[in-house]
């Protein structure tokens, strides 16, 4: 007789630093507030971005020293991965390239962004390009493991953070990965006054966490 196939469940396991969970904590005992909840960066976003996507959707957010890299499949993380290049990369290249001082470099990284209008590429788009190339590569690595050990193919690239608005990023990271890219909206389903929505279009990407945190009590409430 032979023994009876085990059943098996995956489980992601996460943690984050106890001194900084102590730190949170005590400034929220210092308010006078009460602490309903601590969440890692993760799931929040999701919840802001991501509601109702059934698909294996690939979250990237692009902050000033890091990128971070998120696969969530029906609502769950599924895996995640950080690299110490960001904003700050592009920002160090174009110093490089051009001779600029940091806060130029900055000024003329959100300007030009990557987009070529006429045709002829900007100094500093050339500059950024190889560490934009870099960072969508890396990503793959990780995409090619997922997709491999799952036997499903990533739907979409959703950016975020503070540099997802940069101009024609969404199309060159579309160009390098095969995968279409778009800059998430926290908003969608939210009713914001018409005066504000290009406002808050831009400065979505960065309001994602915040958002998803919001809506953290509505999705319990359900």
């Amino acid at each position: 007789m032979q023994p009876k196939a085990r059943k098996t469940q995956e489980v992601f396991l996460t943690a984050a630093p106890k001194d900084l969970v102590q730190r949170y904590s005590s400034v929220i005992e210092r308010l006078n507030l009460r602490l309903v909840a601590l969440e890692i960066e993760s799931f929040p976003l999701f919840r802001s971005l991501l509601g109702g996507e059934s698909r294996p959707v690939f979250l990237v957010d692009i902050g000033a020293h890091a990128t971070s890299f998120s696969i969530v499949d029906r609502g769950y993380l599924r895996l995640n991965q950080s690299i110490d290049l960001g904003g700050a990369s592009l920002t160090t290249a174009v110093t490089q390239k051009l001779g600029l001082a940091s806060d130029e470099a900055e000024k003329r990284k959100r300007a030009d962004g990557l987009s070529s209008p006429g045709g002829a590429e900007s100094p500093a788009s050339a500059a950024m390009k190889p560490v934009l190339r870099d960072i969508v590569e890396r990503s793959q690595s990780l995409r090619r493991l997922y997709e491999q050990k799952s036997k499903q193919q990533i739907a979409k690239v959703v950016l975020i953070g503070g540099g997802a608005n940069m101009k024609g990023l969404p199309a060159f990271w579309s160009e390098v990965s095969g995968l279409p890219a778009e800059v998430g909206n926290p908003w969608k389903g939210i009713r914001v006054p018409a005066v504000l929505s290009e406002h808050l279009r831009i400065l979505g990407p960065s309001f994602a966490v915040a958002v998803g945190l919001a809506l953290r009590e509505f999705e319990q409430s359900r």
